[in-house]
């Protein structure tokens, strides 16, 4: 019911000068060479969704829930370092996660769809994003993950 989880470094309105590669229904996707992204930059992803049911008028009606948070992993010693540094210089703790939850509702019963989040208060870590949409015409329920990694904003050289 549910496409891969696309990360993109561009995600928005399709024109007459968008390569035909890079096009999904009325959007233009510019795929993330990667896994990593800045803390400075916002996350693009884009997702299909397919086969929505519709009411007695039409209708489709889907929530969209999607949660940030740190993935489980067996840091090897120089990240714990790093972070263990980091805490000992006084660096504030950031936020460990993201979430939200939208509903929306339309005519078509497959949907092109992509979220902008926001990663600017995570830390530089390996993260997974679930992301979970459910039909509430009838109640079906589809997930997806991807996992990626925030790194800190490239300093600026000055000359």
């Amino acid at each position: 019911m549910m496409s891969n989880i696309l990360p993109a470094a561009y995600i928005g309105l399709a024109d007459e000068t968008s390569r035909p590669d890079f096009v999904r229904g009325d959007l233009e996707v510019l795929p993330l060479p990667g896994r990593a992204i800045q803390t400075d930059q916002a996350l693009f992803i884009y997702y299909e969704v397919y086969n929505l049911t519709r009411d007695e008028f039409g209708a489709t009606e889907y929530q969209i829930e999607y949660l940030v948070k740190e993935a489980p992993e067996n840091r090897r010693l120089a990240t714990r370092l790093f972070h263990s540094v980091q805490s000992f210089l006084g660096r504030g703790r950031r936020p460990t996660g993201v979430a939200a939850t939208v509903t929306r509702s339309g005519i078509r019963p497959d949907l092109f769809s992509y979220l902008e989040i926001d990663v600017s208060q995570l830390e530089p870590k390996t993260y997974i994003l679930e992301l979970h949409v459910t039909n509430l015409n009838n109640g079906e329920k589809t997930s997806g993950s991807l996992l990626f990694r925030t790194l800190p904003p490239m300093p600026v050289r000055r000359e």
